[in-house]
C-alpha cells in the first residue's frame, strides 16, 4: 500500500510507524491479535535497523506494554517497560527522586 502512495523512497522507520498507526487501527476495531503483531512487527523493524537502544524504541516498546496490560498480561507487559527504561536511563541517566 504505502509503496503507491510514496514509491521506494519510504524508508524504514515510515514503514514502521505506518505498522504502528495500523495496530492502533486494529485495537479500535478490536482485532487484538493483528494489533499486537503490528505493535511486535514495529518493534523488530526497529531493531532490525540497529537501533535498538534508540529512544524511539523505547516509546513504541512502552505502547506494546500498556496495550499487554490492558489484556491483563502483566509478566509481559512488565519485560516491555523494563526494556524501555533500560533504553530511556542510557540516553538520560538515572534519575534519583
Amino acid at each position: 500500500i504505502w509503496r503507491r502512495q510514496w514509491g521506494d523512497s519510504l524508508d524504514h522507520e515510515n514503514a514502521a510507524v505506518l505498522v504502528y498507526h495500523m495496530g492502533q487501527m486494529y485495537e479500535g476495531w478490536g482485532r487484538l491479535a493483528d494489533a499486537e503483531k503490528s505493535f511486535r512487527k514495529t518493534i523488530l523493524i526497529f531493531e532490525e535497523m540497529s537501533q535498538d537502544q534508540h529512544v524511539t524504541l523505547a516509546f513504541y516498546l512502552n505502547v506494546l506494554g500498556a496495550f499487554l496490560d490492558r489484556q491483563g498480561r502483566y509478566d509481559e507487559s512488565h519485560k516491555n517497560f523494563q526494556r524501555a527504561l533500560s533504553i530511556e536511563e542510557k540516553k538520560y541517566g538515572k534519575q534519583n527522586n
